[in-house]
């Protein structure tokens, strides 16, 4: 039931950010829409650090393939963590190329 739960929200999340995504092509967003979309961002990275962090915690041994993935992963959220907070005063441009870059 939990797992339903975080699916349902995470594809909200996603339905939310893409969204307003499309509403940026078309006008600049007003500042509940940009809170909306930040909060959305940030949720989303958070569900794949989870993701990432419950991979690496089911690795058994020393399997340095996938313990190097995952931690490129890790390292790859805390990028786009990082993207976002810099980039709040001009975000929906910045971070889709902050997103796109990496």
């Amino acid at each position: 039931m939990l797992e339903l739960m975080k699916e349902r929200k995470v594809l909200k999340d996603n339905s939310t950010f893409f969204k307003l995504l499309k509403i940026s092509l078309e006008r600049e967003l007003n500042e509940k829409e940009q809170n909306r979309f930040l909060q959305s961002s940030y949720r989303n990275i958070g569900y794949l650090e989870e993701e990432f962090n419950v991979y690496k915690s089911s690795v058994i041994g020393n399997l340095i393939i996938y313990n190097t993935l995952i931690n490129n992963g890790i390292t790859l959220i805390n990028g786009l963590r990082n993207g976002l907070n810099i980039t709040k005063d001009n975000f929906i441009k910045e971070n889709i190329n902050q997103f796109s870059a990496h």
